[in-house]
């Protein structure tokens, strides 16, 4: 943090903020998708309710050489199918882009495969 100087850190944590609600639009534009705290202010964790697993897609993002979210069910019941994502300011655009696209495609494919492709 020192070698980044005060102007350097304001800019890490100004990019990891922005970083991070850009990715969550972007999976909260995936259909059945949400923001499971609408409203609640986030700096670059936030978590997201989904009618998919979070073990099936981080599965699929690992074959595609991405490190998925945290499924918060196995820390608290009450938090079942709830995955925790964090984007930092080293992730750029297109990085994102590219695990919203993994993450679409595999809850497509796991609704289609369990016969609720209309609610994915």
């Amino acid at each position: 943090m020192a070698a980044l100087g005060k102007g350097g850190l304001r800019e890490a944590a100004v990019q990891c903020a922005q970083k991070a609600h850009y990715a969550a639009d972007r999976l909260s534009a995936i259909p059945g998708f949400s923001l499971a705290f609408p409203g609640v202010p986030f700096f670059k964790e936030f978590a997201v309710r989904m009618p998919v697993r979070p073990a099936a897609l981080n599965r699929a993002l690992a074959k595609a050489g991405i490190i998925g979210g945290l499924d918060a069910g196995t820390l608290d019941k009450k938090m079942k199918g709830l995955w925790l994502l964090a984007v930092t300011e080293k992730r750029t655009k297109e990085e994102i882009d590219r695990m919203v696209d993994v993450v679409s495609t595999a809850a497509a494919k796991r609704g289609a495969r369990t016969g609720e492709a209309a609610h994915v």
